[in-house]
């Protein structure tokens, strides 16, 4: 009679990749809407700061145009205005100028979270999961540029707003690419994503083809 030892086999658990993709996604945005949050919270209770493109040595010309109060720091290409006691209007343009985009990021987030449940539920390979995330593709691009060219209107109305007199610059050539750099990340994360929607689009496709041969 053959005795049972007490030793099983273990089952290994497949690792739910969906899972932990969505929350990861939400992760990231919650995140996102933390940082949003306190970035609105101290433009309405500290200093409002504004990028002002200028040489270095331009600080002196810059001092009899800057308001009262305001302090001057230098570095490289630009010139920082910190306004102790800034307008409404300066906190609203400084929050237009760096929240929008962070934003947009964390809104997308949340979205591939929904998406990354659905499939979670069974809707790997679904025409409607191909589908939605091509459009969180096309979303991401137009809202993210359009989020880019927000914060930097209301970047430009503070900078002028700040120094009302206005002051000629000639901003660097690398000073130019690096504002106009987070721009170009935008469509190549729509494309990502709508490059993962055709992919699962062609495996829909083919599965249909093969349940059709069978």
């Amino acid at each position: 009679m053959t005795q049972s030892t007490g030793w099983q086999t273990p089952i290994e658990r497949k690792r739910d990749w969906a899972r932990e993709a969505e929350q990861v996604f939400w992760l990231g945005a919650a995140v996102l809407i933390a940082w949003v949050v306190g970035r609105v919270a101290w433009s309405v209770i500290g200093p409002v700061t504004a990028q002002v493109p200028a040489m270095a040595l331009g600080i002196t010309a810059l001092a009899g145009s800057i308001p009262a109060g305001a302090q001057l720091s230098a570095a490289d290409d630009h010139v920082t205005v910190v306004l102790a006691d800034p307008t409404a209007g300066e906190r609203l343009l400084a929050v237009l100028a760096v929240v929008p985009q962070p934003l947009v990021l964390a809104t997308v987030l949340a979205l591939l979270a929904r998406w990354a449940r659905s499939v979670r539920q069974g809707a790997t390979f679904a025409a409607s999961a191909a589908s939605r995330l091509t459009r969180i593709g096309q979303v991401t691009v137009l809202a993210g540029i359009g989020a880019y060219f927000l914060e930097t209107t209301a970047a430009s109305m503070l900078r002028w707003d700040v120094l009302p007199n206005g002051v000629a610059s000639s901003p660097s050539l690398a000073s130019v690419l690096s504002s106009v750099g987070p721009a170009l990340w935008w469509p190549t994360i729509g494309a990502c994503l709508g490059l993962v929607g055709e992919i699962v689009r062609r495996g829909v496709a083919l599965r249909d083809e093969l349940e059709g041969v069978i």
